[in-house]
C-alpha cells in the first residue's frame, strides 16, 4: 500500500518536474543567461508569477514538514495535483513556454534530467519520498543554473571560433554593412544607404522585421519600404 501511495505521488511529481526545469530555462534563455537580468526579473511581481514561485515555495515548505510529519505528504500530492491540472490546461491551450532548442540548452536540459535521476536514486537509497522530493525540488532550481555554468567555456569557446571566423572573411572583403533595428527614426538609415549607392559603395543590409513595420508606419505609402526591399533584399 505504502509503495502504491509513493508511485502515485512520483507520477504526479514527474510531470510538473519537467514543467518547471521548461520554464525555468526558457527564463533563462529569455534573460541571455545573465544573472543580472534574470534576478532582476526574478524579484517583480511578473517573475515571481512566471517562474511559479509560490507553487515552488508551498511544495518545499510541505515537504519539509512532511520529512517530519509524514502525513503532510498527503496535502503535498493535493498541491502537486494542482500543479499538473494547471500544467494541462496550459498544454491544452499551448502557452507553455519552452526554451528554442540549441546545443547549449540540451547541455541545460541534459542537467536537468540528471537532476530528476539524482531524485529517484535519493529515493531508491533513503526510501523516504518527503525527503527525496525536497531533494528534488532544491534540484530543480539549481540544475538550470549548473547546466548553464558548465557550458559558460564551451559557449565562449565557439563565439571566439565564431569571430575569428568572421574577422577573416571581412579582411577579404571588407563590406559596409548596415543594420536598421525597430527604433523611431528610421528613415535616416535609409537616406544613409541613398547616399552609399549614389558614392557606388558596395553596402549589405540588416533590417529587422519590426524596422520594416516602423518604416511602413514612418512610410504610409510604402514606397520607401518597397525600395529598401528591392534594392537590398535581392
Amino acid at each position: 500500500m505504502v509503495e502504491t501511495i509513493t508511485l502515485v505521488i512520483i507520477l504526479f511529481w514527474l510531470p510538473q518536474a519537467i514543467y518547471q526545469v521548461l520554464n525555468w530555462t526558457y527564463w533563462w534563455q529569455v534573460k541571455e543567461y545573465r544573472f543580472d537580468r534574470f534576478f532582476v526579473f526574478l524579484k517583480t511581481k511578473d517573475g515571481k508569477e512566471k517562474l511559479d514561485l509560490i507553487p515552488i515555495f508551498l511544495k518545499l515548505s510541505i515537504l519539509i514538514i512532511a520529512i517530519f510529519k509524514p502525513l503532510f505528504i498527503w496535502l503535498g500530492l493535493f498541491l502537486l495535483i494542482l500543479v499538473d491540472l494547471k500544467l494541462f490546461r496550459e498544454t491544452a491551450q499551448k502557452s507553455i513556454r519552452k526554451p528554442i532548442v540549441t546545443e547549449r540548452v540540451k547541455k541545460i536540459l541534459a542537467t536537468c534530467l540528471l537532476g530528476i535521476i539524482l531524485t529517484l536514486l535519493v529515493y531508491w537509497y533513503f526510501n523516504n519520498i518527503a525527503f527525496s522530493l525536497f531533494i528534488g525540488e532544491v534540484l530543480l532550481l539549481l540544475s538550470p543554473l549548473a547546466g548553464m555554468l558548465w557550458t559558460i567555456p564551451i559557449v565562449n569557446k565557439i563565439k571566439i571560433e565564431e569571430i575569428e571566423k568572421a574577422q577573416k572573411v571581412l579582411k577579404k572583403i571588407k563590406p559596409t554593412v548596415i543594420g536598421i533595428t525597430g527604433s523611431t527614426g528610421v528613415i535616416y538609415g535609409v537616406r544613409l544607404l541613398e547616399v552609399l549607392k549614389e558614392k557606388n559603395i558596395e553596402t549589405h543590409l540588416i533590417i529587422t522585421e519590426w524596422a520594416k513595420k516602423c518604416l511602413a508606419m514612418e512610410e504610409p505609402n510604402f514606397l520607401l519600404l518597397k525600395w529598401v526591399l528591392i534594392e537590398w533584399e535581392k
